[in-house]
Formats: structure tokens, C-alpha cells, sequence
């Protein structure tokens, strides 16, 4: 009988517990409610203040300025998978194939590496003083972007990091497209910014299909000598036939004559159309055609991006966090200050000592 007593008293303290544990967890919400109200000015006032240092420091940045231009690749079939495709009827291993097209992800690659971005940074800019003006200010964007120059430290990465910042790139499976924009403090710079990645693209376009077609010429100068010899082995076959044999009496003489004939006219048809791939080959070694097309130049589609509204917002948010935070962390120093006044007594203490030193050696630095 005890023994149960003891039980039913020990379930009734745990019953008692769990009830009390529930009663803090509602008052522990309620106090957080009140903690809350408490320090509504805290509350109100923060954000506001986050939201006006967040203006002020996009006031003091200024307006940026962003320029959007659009290519497109232009197809085009090189020559040697053409000269593969029809000396394959021939028998003849052409090799090759077709020139591999880099996708549009490559291009998204090429714009954003540090060999394109690099070249843009050291390059030279043209910036008039003010819209219209005849005066105008050149230099790379490191001068023109005010980056400090510290002795023994490049400044390339630096100024690399922060254009990577500057420029978005996208690419439209769907379109073909690929969208480059540029973002800078001076409109005619964010615009000439994107033009000349626009120019690299191009020239590595070019400099590619040069250096491809000049392999594809000498592939076909290999294969145009071959089969200028195999010509000429086969007409002098059928030369010898034909002295050796004045007339086809029998269809043996008659069959080997066709076969003969055949051979060379095959030889042949290779041989013109390697000569004439030969010409089309050191034709396109020479030229400089763009292979993208422009849709949207950037010329004149700078646009000015003040981003004044989302600093605004962010300061908000920012502010509204830290005071809900400090209005519970005053709280609970204030409960944890009601249940132990005697510890929270030598910390007043502590902090009164160090406020005096802190006044104390500040007043000795400014008296010297």
C-alpha cells in the first residue's frame, strides 16, 4: 500500500510537472508577446534607421547604369566534312568529319573567363565629361574605376573580381540567343563595356575558323597531290590498254576498256573537287565575315538602375531582425537580472570600472 502511494504521489508530481512545463511554454510566449510591446520604439525606430544609412550609402554610390545587347551564332558547314562526305564514295578516308559548333553554355564561359574579362579590364575606354560634351576622359577601367594602386600588388584581379560582378550572361536553349549585360557608374561606359565583349567573341570566332581553315588546307593539299597522282595512274593504265589493244573484239577486252575508264573518270570527279574545295579552303583562311549575328547592339540601350527600393527594403528586414533580437535580449537580461541581483550587481560593477577606464584614458589622449 505504500509502495503504491509512493507511485501515485510520484505520477502525480510528474502529471504536475508537465502541466507547469506546458503553463511556461504559454507564458514564455506571451512574455516574448510583451517583451515585444516593451520595446516597440526599439522595434519601430531600427528599421527605419537601417532603411535610412542603406539610402544614404546608395546616394553616396550613385546611380549604376546597364547595357544589354543579344547575338546569335552563325551556322556554317566547313568545308572538309564536305570533302569527307563525298570523297567517302571514293573509298578515301578524308578524316576530319564535321567542325564541332561550341554551345551557346561555351560562350556564356568564354565571356565570363579570366583571359576575355582581363583583356576588357586593361583595355582603353573613351568617356565623355558629360552627355554631348566634346571633352572626354580615356584610360583602362582600372584608372577610370579609381581601384588603389598599392606598390608591388597587381591590381588586375582585383578590378577582374569586380567586373565579374558587373556582367550577367545568359543563354536561351530555346532562342538561340545568348543576352549580355553590363552594368557600370557611366552609361557610355556600361555600353562600351559590352561592345567590345561583343568584339571578342567575334574575333575568337575568326581567329578560330582561320586557324581551322588553314588545317582543312593542308589536309587537302595532302589529299589533292594523292589523288592528283592516282589520276594519272589511271589514265596511264588506260593509255597502255589502249596501245596494246587497237580493238575490243572480245567482251573480256570490251569489260576491262569500261572498268579502265571508270577508274579514271572517278579519279577525276576527286581530283575537281578537291581543287575546287583547295580554292574555297584558302578563300576562307583570309576571311573576317562575323559568325554571330547581332540582334540588339548595345549602343544607346544604357539604363539607369537606381536600386534604391530594394536597399530600402533589405535596411527593413535588417533592421526589423536585429531589433526584435535586442528586445528579447533585453529581456532576458532582465529576468536573469530579477532572479540573481547578486551577480548582476558585480557585473554593474565590472561594467562601471571599465566605462571609467574607457573615459578616463580617452580624457588622457585628447588633454596630450
Amino acid at each position: 500500500m505504500e509502495h503504491s502511494k509512493v507511485m501515485g504521489s510520484g505520477q502525480g508530481a510528474g502529471a504536475v510537472q508537465h502541466s507547469n512545463i506546458m503553463v511556461e511554454d504559454e507564458i514564455s510566449l506571451t512574455e516574448i508577446i510583451t517583451a515585444l510591446l516593451k520595446h516597440i520604439r526599439l522595434i519601430v525606430f531600427t528599421p527605419i534607421i537601417f532603411a535610412l544609412l542603406a539610402a544614404t550609402v546608395t546616394f553616396i554610390r550613385g546611380k549604376s547604369y546597364t547595357a544589354e545587347s543579344a547575338f546569335t551564332l552563325t551556322a556554317g558547314t566547313s568545308s572538309s566534312s564536305r570533302i569527307a562526305s563525298l570523297a567517302a564514295q571514293f573509298g578515301v578516308q578524308a578524316g576530319g568529319g564535321s567542325r564541332p559548333a561550341e554551345s551557346l553554355d561555351f560562350y556564356v564561359a568564354l565571356l565570363q573567363s579570366r583571359e576575355v574579362l582581363g583583356e576588357v579590364v586593361l583595355s582603353e575606354y573613351v568617356i565623355p565629361v558629360s552627355p554631348g560634351s566634346p571633352d572626354s576622359v580615356r584610360g583602362t577601367l582600372i584608372e577610370l574605376s579609381g581601384i588603389e594602386i598599392e606598390p608591388g600588388i597587381d591590381p588586375l584581379p582585383r578590378a577582374i573580381r569586380a567586373l565579374k560582378g558587373q556582367i550577367s550572361v545568359k543563354a536561351d536553349q530555346m532562342s538561340s540567343l545568348i543576352t549580355i549585360e553590363t552594368s557600370a557608374p557611366l552609361a557610355a561606359l556600361a555600353e562600351q563595356i559590352n561592345r567590345h565583349l561583343l568584339d571578342i567573341v567575334n574575333r575568337f570566332n575568326i581567329e578560330r575558323r582561320t586557324s581551322q581553315a588553314a588545317i582543312e588546307r593542308a589536309f587537302i593539299e595532302e589529299r589533292l597531290e594523292a589523288a592528283k597522282t592516282k589520276l594519272r595512274e589511271a589514265e596511264a593504265a588506260l593509255e597502255e590498254f589502249l596501245l596494246r589493244n587497237r580493238s575490243f573484239n572480245t567482251p573480256t577486252l570490251a569489260f576491262e576498256q569500261s572498268r579502265l575508264q571508270h577508274q579514271v573518270e572517278l579519279q577525276r570527279q576527286l581530283y575537281i573537287t578537291l581543287a575546287q574545295a583547295h580554292e574555297t579552303a584558302q578563300i576562307e583562311e583570309v576571311r573576317n565575315t562575323p559568325l554571330i549575328s547581332i540582334i540588339d547592339p548595345p549602343e544607346g540601350s544604357a539604363r539607369g538602375q537606381s536600386r534604391l527600393k530594394l536597399h530600402l527594403l533589405l535596411g527593413l528586414v535588417l533592421g526589423g531582425f536585429i531589433a526584435i533580437g535586442a528586445a528579447l535580449v533585453l529581456e532576458m537580461i532582465r529576468r536573469a537580472r530579477e532572479d540573481d541581483p547578486e551577480t548582476f550587481a558585480d557585473v554593474d560593477e565590472l561594467r562601471r570600472t571599465a566605462m571609467r577606464r574607457v573615459l578616463y584614458f580617452w580624457r588622457s589622449e585628447v588633454a596630450s
